[in-house]
């Protein structure tokens, strides 16, 4: 379903309703490196999270399942924040995360 990615960092300005979201790149679980641009043109849901966000965690599913609905067509992009990469694959597996 998503590209579970790990990053940190600040945002220079804060975004407002309808800008455009700026460009990003960051490593991949499988240390590739992917770009928002990667998804030019399909609509992408990023989701900020963190492995102890309780909160974040139960509505993965959820998450999960729009991607399925949407046959593909949605993309997902996962970005723990302050999280070992070690500590983000463990919760993936943990959770079964895709």
């Amino acid at each position: 379903m998503a590209l579970i990615m790990v990053g940190c960092g600040g945002v220079a300005t804060i975004p407002q309703i309808g800008d455009k979201a700026p460009d990003f790149t960051l490593k991949n679980i499988d240390g590739e490196s992917v770009s928002l641009s990667d998804f030019r043109g399909k609509p992408v849901l990023l989701v900020f999270t963190s492995v102890y966000c309780v909160e974040c965690t139960e509505q993965m599913p959820y998450i999960e399942a729009a991607f399925e609905r949407s046959g593909g067509k949605l993309a997902v992009l996962t970005v723990y924040r302050e999280d070992s990469l070690s500590r983000v694959k463990k919760h993936v597996d943990e959770e079964k995360l895709t």
